[in-house]
């Protein structure tokens, strides 16, 4: 079966609270969102068969969760020593099909900002 890569842009999320666009050359469609702000949520639906986050890193980034189809899949910290773009940090298979995938910034203490680029995602 052929399979096609597609990505979703952090703009075409819904989003819960507080989110900022972020606009520089090197996020991905030149433009991310960013937040510091605790339960922070971006929500992709896709349908798929496999997803993975692609986020921003920089000293001062925290930690997120990742709920795919409601139940928690990972925690992750999106803490780099130097500045990264368009870094895919995270993937997981899933059942072929419609899916909704929540990222929640955990708002980390000391470094509560996340910039999230975008889903991308396998038909």
């Amino acid at each position: 079966a052929k399979s096609a890569k597609s990505v979703k842009p952090a703009s075409s999320a819904k989003k819960a609270k507080k989110w900022t666009s972020k606009k520089h050359k090197s996020h991905l469609d030149g433009k991310a969102l960013y937040t510091t702000a605790k339960k922070a949520k971006l929500t992709f639906t896709v349908s798929g068969r496999a997803v993975g986050v692609i986020v921003r890193r920089t000293k001062k980034s925290g930690k997120i969760a990742i709920y795919v189809d409601g139940a928690k899949k990972a925690t992750i910290d999106t803490k780099a020593t130097k500045s990264q773009y368009r870094q895919l940090i995270w993937t997981l298979t899933v059942k072929s099909g419609k899916h909704k995938v929540e990222i929640v910034n955990l708002g980390t203490s000391g470094r509560s900002g996340v910039t999230v680029d975008g889903l991308t995602y396998i038909k």
